[in-house]
């Protein structure tokens, strides 16, 4: 089903994310132009839009408009929005949302 390799590929690019993004501490922006670094940016397609990247998995209008809902969030549109954004489908669908009651 092309709805499971969708979140599939949003797990792989949150572990990406945080693990050479976010949890890392870097000095300068310098420390992020080697090779590998870039690598791993393009394997989070940051240079597509998540309206793309998303239009790559499925066709269907309406389950295309439940993934990119979570742009609202971020204050953009998703044919603006960097692919990247696809690791807050695999929070929301993959991990669960929590909230305090």
């Amino acid at each position: 089903m092309q709805l499971e390799k969708y979140l599939d590929n949003a797990r792989r690019n949150y572990a990406t994310a945080m693990n050479t993004f976010v949890f890392k501490e870097y000095e300068s922006v310098f420390e992020l132009m080697h090779l590998d670094i870039l690598k791993q940016a393009i394997s989070l397609h940051v240079f597509s839009t998540l309206y793309r990247h998303v239009s790559h998995y499925l066709k269907n209008e309406d389950l295309k408009k439940i993934l990119l809902y979570t742009t609202v969030f971020l204050g953009t549109s998703p044919y603006e929005a960097s692919a990247a954004y696809n690791i807050m489908s695999h929070l929301d669908f993959n991990e669960g949302v929590f909230y305090p009651q």
